[in-house]
């Protein structure tokens, strides 16, 4: 500890830690450690990288320093990391304002590698002296098969999506008019200006800002581990000398309460009606952690929550049909906005009148309480553990409740504050085809002046990049990376068994330490209901809190749920049994559940169990709620498909190979959304039928003998929380069990939907059960090393995707996937290239050994106790209890003979042929006869 000067310590006891800030004494780093004895150790470094432009540059810095560096020499260390060491946490984040790498995991020799391995790449990577990362992360111009010249990179293509987000890109015209400085730019970059970004430019930004003295280290770690620590680094801040930090600028701008305008694309055969967005936002100043505490709150009381008053008046008045809030506390003078979604051009006005006008009623009348949440945040902070206090927070704002705490920061940081804009968002047809133009035109103004000598050094530039990313690392390189072995792992995995317990309920539970926390499930079988049943019952279980009960309207319902519960949810899962030799047959045997699942402490139970039963026999169904739940259903569905396709591609793709997929797809996917269109388009006529269907299911499915119950709670206190959650069945009066449905069978598709996205989402799979193939540790194995190596240098690395999977289930389900993805035909080609890949597999043993360790990190990463419960009712519920210790003990036993044995599986299904792909139009049309079915998602919704 001789380099470093401990500056102060300070006991925490709202988290029962203590935390040390020490100062390098060179270069005046500063350094936290809390100390903990979770057996969990994590370490972090941070940058503050406030951006001067919009090219990206600490964005692609963040990605680039993890290829490689001075000490540690494969060509992706980070990926080496993933495969073969006991993280459970590894990553890198740009913030608005700062860069940051954590890394986590629970063995302690495993905590210091990953340490020095990190430092390495911030303060010694590669792409200080190579300029081949920065081409692979970041930005290289290409040549395609017909010649034109265009642009790639993973930042580059990852970026390249947020542009059809309306609520992105009105966020940056929110930074543009209320901030000068630091903030009026994207720190993750605009393609457009990406594409103009020089090496010399990224590299003077890295040395101005990758420096120990503006950095922050935060070590989450025993006493005991601290000179280990400090020595580690000042073997990297040692002899750097002090530099002045950089500084993050944030000055208002002369703007106030304009209007401004930005497009976002729609589908060109999708209709533009009420498609608008409306963004009303505020910029608060002097926001510290007790404002942004109190914020928080106003955000779940005024917009969030069920039944919150501004919510409900812009939907009354036919403003908006969804309304969500945005407190966006990344940067330093955060900003608060109102975003009102499928909005009615006509009403923009109104809009901001009824804002207006709702902020002065809360002030005048006051907000109902029905929760607290906290959120802590600080980097740019000389109190570096103001956010590890929030009692004394949470105290006082619960003494300011009744003396108009809130409401005076209303008035104060909504009415009085002249720091507003109003951003319209313009849904727009055919903007991703102009977009594309434009893109096009560009690239060939900016390479109308390349000489054949220049589109050589590209093409030779491109070749000499692959040629990188296909070379095998060294024996000599490989040895640079840290290396646990494998009888350092446990052979015995967690044991995820349950007690069974009589009851006149079947019941089942779990022991642990939980705090007083009581964790239940009550799962209700509806094996007897159709899909289109199901779609009713998953419909209740997403509305029945937000109609009134006899007793209760639903804002106070609501109410006591915060008061009474931690959580409490409702919702439809279904199940298949996977034991080790599932059939076709097993898997096919679907059973559907309605699970209400919650958290209480123990004393309140009793009260608890009361509304839970007011909810389950009270509800009076109204019409009007009915039809403004489905809108918010509709707007939901609309944002996630567009804005987070990987979800709703996963989702399609499962339905294509199983019974239990065709019920989610239905359920929960783009047939759900399209069940939906088509009922509010007939509402008129199908309203009421729909309603009385909604009644005659809640009616039926809550019974005793269609009910399981899970709970976890303390030794101590387990009989009378058995008691007291047994004590439900007294309201259970549902219908028994009828007669088991079978659901459809999957249809095999090779489909294309097409989405006003700017890139593609794209999956391959096939169902190893239904060819009756047992998954073992070999072939887990085998999966994951496709994913982390094939899959990771194929698409991600060559192919400039920002993500891929090959992701597999007990159920028999194996997707290969992308995300963010700038190829669609190339990267099909490249999933079936993966036989290839089989064919010509070599690995030695410590090889396979180094890949099964990264394989029991994701196995024995820490679990949450609530987890850890849901694993165990998994268990039960999927009839897979003892797999993970059977397959365990095989992953021990893997060789490369036994990872071939497994390769057949692979090949044969992808010769299936089954492929979903979520992509833009101008992508699926590119190639014809490629897919057997092409949908416009949104066509005439």
């Amino acid at each position: 500890m001789q380099f470093f000067t401990e500056i102060y310590r300070e006991k925490l006891p709202d988290y029962n830690i203590t935390g040390i800030v020490f100062e390098h004494n060179e270069t005046k780093a500063k350094v936290v450690k809390i100390l903990s004895d979770d057996q969990n150790k994590s370490f972090s470094i941070s940058f503050k990288t406030p951006p001067t432009n919009n090219k990206g540059i600490p964005h692609i810095i963040e990605h680039s320093t993890l290829c490689g560096s001075d000490h540690y020499t494969t060509k992706e260390p980070f990926a080496d990391l993933l495969r073969g060491s006991l993280q459970n946490f590894l990553n890198a984040f740009t913030f608005p304002d700062h860069t940051m790498y954590p890394i986590a995991t629970t063995n302690e020799v495993d905590y210091q590698n990953l340490m020095k391995v990190y430092l390495d790449a911030v303060f010694l990577p590669r792409v200080r002296n190579d300029i081949y990362p920065f081409y692979q992360e970041g930005r290289r111009w290409e040549k395609s098969e017909d010649g034109e010249l265009k642009f790639n990179g993973i930042v580059y293509n990852e970026m390249k999506e947020e542009e059809t987000n309306p609520v992105t890109l009105a966020s940056r015209v929110i930074s543009q008019k209320l901030y000068n400085g630091t903030y009026i730019y994207e720190a993750g970059g605009i393609p457009k200006d990406i594409e103009t970004l020089t090496y010399d430019e990224f590299l003077k930004f890295y040395e101005e800002h990758y420096h120990p003295s503006n950095s922050l280290t935060v070590l989450y770690s025993p006493l005991s581990l601290i000179d280990n620590e400090l020595t580690i680094l000042n073997e990297y801040f040692n002899g750097k000398g002090f530099k002045t930090p950089s500084h993050v600028t944030d000055k208002d701008t002369n703007i106030s309460g304009t209007f401004e305008t930005v497009q976002y694309p729609i589908d060109s055969e999708e209709s533009d009606e009420m498609k608008d967005v409306f963004v009303y936002a505020w910029k608060i100043n002097n926001c510290d952690p007790e404002l942004q505490f109190a914020l928080d709150i106003i955000q779940q009381l005024m917009v969030t929550v069920e039944g919150a008053p501004l919510n409900e008046k812009l939907k009354e008045l036919g403003i908006a049909k969804n309304v969500t809030s945005r407190f966006e506390s990344d940067f330093k003078s955060p900003y608060f906005a109102v975003v009102a979604k499928n909005a009615d051009p006509s009403k923009l006005d109104q809009f901001k009148q009824v804002v207006n006008e709702e902020l002065q009623k809360i002030v005048k009348d006051g907000l109902v309480y029905a929760m607290l949440c906290a959120y802590a945040h600080t980097h740019d902070d000389p109190d570096l553990f103001r956010s590890l206090r929030v009692n004394w927070i949470i105290t006082k704002v619960r003494e300011g409740l009744n003396n108009h705490y809130l409401e005076d920061i209303v008035q104060k940081c909504f009415i009085e504050n002249n720091k507003h804009i109003i951003v319209r968002c313009v849904p727009t047809k055919g903007l991703t085809e102009k977009w594309e133009k434009e893109s096009q035109e560009r690239h060939a103004e900016m390479s109308k002046d390349f000489d054949e000598k220049t589109i050589k050094e590209i093409e030779n530039t491109c070749a000499e990049l692959k040629r990188k990313q296909q070379a095998e690392d060294t024996p000599e390189q490989i040895a640079t990376i840290p290396h646990l072995r494998l009888s350092d792992i446990d052979k015995k995995g967690r044991d995820f068994s349950l007690e069974e317990v009589k009851n006149s309920i079947k019941t089942y539970r779990k022991v642990d330490v939980t705090n007083g926390i009581v964790y239940f499930k009550y799962f209700f079988d509806l094996s007897d209901l159709t899909l289109e049943q199901l779609r009713v019952a998953d419909f209740l279980a997403s509305t029945i809190k937000s109609f009134n009960t006899k007793q209760h309207n639903y804002l106070t319902l609501g109410a006591l749920i915060d008061i009474n519960f931690g959580k409490l949810t409702f919702n439809i899962e279904t199940h298949v049994d996977s034991h080790l030799g599932t059939t076709t047959e097993d898997i096919n045997h679907v059973k559907p559940y309605f699970l209400i699942s919650g958290k209480v402490l123990n004393s309140y139970i009793t009260d608890g169990i009361k509304i839970l039963a007011e909810i389950l026999n009270d509800i009076q169904f109204d019409i009007k709620i009915l039809q403004k739940k489905l809108s918010e259903f509709i707007v939901r569905s609309e944002g996630i498909i567009k804005n987070s396709s990987f979800s709703p591609m996963s989702t399609r793709i499962k339905s294509y190979l199983s019974k239990q997929g065709v019920i989610e797809e239905y359920l929960n996917g783009i047939t759900s959304y399209l069940e939906d269109v088509k009922l509010r388009t007939n509402f008129e006529k199908e309203g009421l039928s729909f309603l009385h269907s909604l009644e005659e299911i809640y009616h039926t499915i809550f019974s005793t003998n269609r009910c399981t119950l899970f709970y976890c709670s303390e030794e101590n206190i387990k009989e009378d929380v058995l008691k007291q959650l047994t004590s439900l069945q007294e309201f259970l009066h549902g219908k028994e069990m009828g007669k088991v449905q079978e659901y459809p069978n999957p249809i095999v598709k090779n489909e294309a939907l097409q989405v006003p996205i700017k890139v593609n989402y794209v999956s391959k799979g096939f169902n190893y059960a239904s060819m009756g193939i047992t998954f073992n540790g070999a072939f887990k194995a085998l999966m994951e090393i496709i994913e982390k190596e094939y899959l990771w240098n194929k698409v991600r690395v060559e192919g400039g995707a920002y993500g891929c999977w090959l992701s597999y289930s007990y159920n028999g389900n194996a997707i290969f996937a992308s995300y963010r993805d700038p190829h669609l035909y190339e990267t099909l080609t490249t999933y079936d290239k993966v036989v290839d890949y089989l064919e010509n597999m070599k690995f030695t043993q410590e090889e396979i050994e180094n890949y099964l360790i990264g394989i029991f990190a994701d196995i024995d990463a820490p679990m949450t106790v609530s987890g850890f419960f849901n694993s165990c009712c998994n268990s039960y519920l999927n009839n897979t209890l003892g797999i993970s210790q059977v397959i365990r003990e095989q992953l021990f036993q893997v060789t490369l003979e036994r990872l071939k044995e497994q390769s057949s599986i692979i090949i044969n299904g992808l010769k299936k042929n089954t492929v979903c792909t979520i992509s833009p139009q101008e992508a699926i049309k590119k190639q014809s006869g490629v897919f057997s079915e092409k949908v416009n998602v949104f066509e005439k919704v």
